[in-house]
Order: C-alpha cells, then sequence, then structure tokens
C-alpha cells in the first residue's frame, strides 16, 4: 500500500459523531446532482430561505412594535422575543453553526494516479509566517481581499492578474477558494472592501519583482502615478550610504529618492510583509477536480 492510500485510510478512518454521519449522508447525496444544482440552485435556495426567515421575523416585529401601546405588556414580550429572534437566528445560521460545522476541517490527501501530484491539500508548507501579523497591523485587509468568489456571484475569476497567467488575456477561469486554502492561517483575511486589487494569488504577480514590491510598499506613485494606497515609509529606513551601499537599497527616482549620501533599505518587518505577501498562491490543485500537470503540481 503506497503513501497516499495510508494516508487516505488515515483520514477516512477517524470516528465521526451523529452530526458528522449526517453530514457526510447529505454530502454524498448532493454529489451526485447536476453541477447546475450544486452551484447555483442549492446555494441560492439557502439565501432564499435566509431571506424570507429574515422577513417573517422581521414582521413579527413591526406587528409587534404596532401593538405596544394598545395591548401592553403581553406584546411587549412578544417584541422583545422577536426582536431577539431577529439576531440570533442570523448568528446562528450564519456563524455559529458554520464553525461548528467547519471546525474539525484537515487537509485531504491526494491520489497520485487520480491527481498526478502526490502529498496533501492544502499543502503544509503553506503557512503565513510572521508577514501576516504585519499585514494586519498595518491595516492592508482594510482595502484588500484574498477571496476569488465563485462564479455565480462575481467575476473575480475572469479578473486580469488573478491566477498564476499573468497575461492581459487568460485562457481561463481562476477558480474560485474553498475553506482549506486558509487552513493552517491564525486568521483568513477575506477582506472588508476591495479598494486596492485581489491578493488572493498576489505571489504570481510579483514573480522576480521583490523590488517592485518593496517600491509600492514604501511610495506606491513610484509605479502608478494613480495610486490611491499608503504609503509605509515607517517600514523602511533612511541611512548613509556605507562603502558601495546595500545591494537591497531601493531604486527610487527624482522627488522620491532621498538626499545625497543616503539610502533607503527595508527593515526585517519591511522583508517579512513582503514574503507573506509573495507567499499569497491559494490556487492549490483540489483533488478530485483535475489531473494536474507536472509543472502545476504543488508540492
Amino acid at each position: 500500500m503506497n503513501e497516499t492510500s495510508i494516508a487516505d485510510k488515515t483520514l477516512t478512518e477517524q470516528p465521526i459523531g451523529l452530526l458528522d454521519f449526517f453530514k457526510n449522508a447529505l454530502g454524498d447525496f448532493f454529489s451526485h446532482l447536476p453541477d447546475v444544482i450544486q452551484n447555483v440552485a442549492l446555494p441560492l435556495l439557502k439565501w432564499v430561505i435566509l431571506i424570507a426567515l429574515g422577513l417573517f421575523i422581521l414582521s413579527r416585529v413591526v406587528k409587534a412594535i404596532t401593538h405596544v401601546g394598545t395591548h401592553g405588556t403581553q406584546h411587549f414580550r412578544g417584541f422583545v422575543l422577536a426582536l431577539t429572534a431577529t439576531f440570533a437566528a442570523p448568528l446562528f445560521l450564519l456563524i455559529i453553526i458554520p464553525a461548528l460545522k467547519h471546525q474539525h476541517i484537515h487537509a485531504i490527501a491526494y491520489d497520485k494516479e487520480r491527481d498526478g501530484v502526490e502529498g496533501f491539500y492544502p499543502p503544509a508548507d503553506a503557512k503565513a509566517g510572521l508577514g501576516q501579523t504585519v499585514y494586519a497591523r498595518e491595516g492592508c485587509v482594510q482595502c484588500h481581499t484574498q477571496m476569488i468568489r465563485p462564479a455565480q456571484i462575481a467575476l473575480d475569476a475572469w479578473r486580469h492578474g488573478a491566477g498564476e497567467n499573468q497575461d492581459a488575456r487568460a485562457p481561463g477561469p481562476v477558480r474560485s477558494n474553498t475553506l482549506r486554502d486558509y487552513l493552517g492561517e491564525p486568521y483568513a483575511f477575506l477582506g472588508v472592501q476591495r479598494n486596492g486589487p485581489d491578493l488572493t494569488n498576489a505571489g504570481y504577480r510579483f514573480t522576480d519583482k521583490r523590488s517592485d514590491l518593496h517600491l509600492h510598499i514604501y511610495a506606491p506613485k513610484v509605479l502608478n502615478d494613480w495610486s490611491n494606497a499608503p504609503a509605509y515609509k515607517h517600514l523602511y529606513e533612511v541611512r548613509q550610504i556605507q562603502g558601495a551601499g546595500s545591494a537591497k537599497a531601493l531604486k527610487l527616482p527624482g522627488k522620491f529618492a532621498p538626499k545625497a549620501g543616503f539610502e533607503v533599505v527595508p527593515t526585517a518587518e519591511a522583508e517579512q510583509l513582503a514574503d507573506y505577501i509573495l507567499s499569497l498562491k491559494k490556487d492549490f490543485l483540489i483533488p478530485g477536480t483535475a489531473v494536474a500537470s507536472t509543472d502545476k503540481a504543488k508540492k
């Protein structure tokens, strides 16, 4: 028995509870449905049910409010209960239940014969590192997302530079993200709003261009005069040139350059942030979805 089959057996022979049993049973049922039902109809049905439930609760709240003055304590009690349900239902349905359902999520072993890849999805070396702490502290998540949304709700997968292929027109869409793409990260920075480009696969965008990434972090307008990104100059040190100067010194043009005899070099935190951004490649092959080519394998 090879390593992959042993890993598969290890992953599948774990004891499961009643909730997991029903979840697996429903998963097997849904996996046999046509793709259009799995990817479009079911998600839409879920939101229709949630919206209908919300409207029902809201109607009860409005009805309770209109009767508080005429029917006194009884209807006020109903108002309080309806108001509580209004906040409790989304909390349980959208946060608590999904969190409980997915708290035991783990990596999945590849089948070499089926997938053409060995190892696990996601790979064990896909870790955030110290750079994610700098990313969080500097508020990058306020303007950048890290999520390719499903094709039925957005066009993220077709955006220029969204994946490994950085051509002006990629041959196909980038896959949307799954929960396991963020496995092992202390926090999944999905983002607050997209004022800047999505960074899900930003590591491909700056391949062999680490110096450009540092220029963008230090002074975004060096590369693009229209950029509205803030400058993080405090992550860099302006110091007097010693000897031939540092190989890591930024090549800043014109008004962005330091005064004569000085150079700008990244601090340890700037290097950690650059390492983190360059590591962002969340397009690992999902087991069972396609046969990977040799150069596409993520090991």
